[in-house]
């Protein structure tokens, strides 16, 4: 038998509970907003891109990390390698690694160990 007192502390607390809940889904929605912005925004740089390098520089700006739901991660994953498999045996020996700046470089190393993680988590 439940009296006012429980009653009300327990509308309090799924009131607030309730509250907690949606302050947190607006404000992950918000992040995934962002993060599909900027993912537009490098496909529309790769595609205009002439070249594999400067699809992969375009790829390499802004990583995807804040992505909560993997499939932006996946589809960049996808594009990079993508690009890398485009590369002539030229641009794959020097010229890729004289036009990619050290910051891009760094991130795609951890864009190939990602997509390597994550089809190893696949075959799993």
């Amino acid at each position: 038998m439940s009296t006012a007192f429980t009653r009300e502390r327990d509308a309090k607390k799924a009131a607030k509970e309730a509250k907690a809940k949606a302050e947190k889904e607006a404000k992950n929605k918000q992040q995934q907003d962002k993060v599909i912005a900027e993912f537009n925004e490098k496909k529309a740089q790769a595609d205009g891109a002439a070249d594999p390098i400067g699809k992969l520089k375009a790829w390499c700006s802004k990583p995807p990390y804040l992505d909560l739901y993997q499939e932006v991660k996946r589809t960049t994953y996808i594009a990079v390698i993508e690009s890398i498999s485009a590369l002539s045996k030229e641009q794959a020996d020097a010229g890729l690694w004289n036009a990619l700046e050290l910051k891009e470089a760094s991130i795609l190393h951890k864009y190939i160990n990602a997509a390597g993680n994550q089809i190893e988590a696949a075959d799993e």
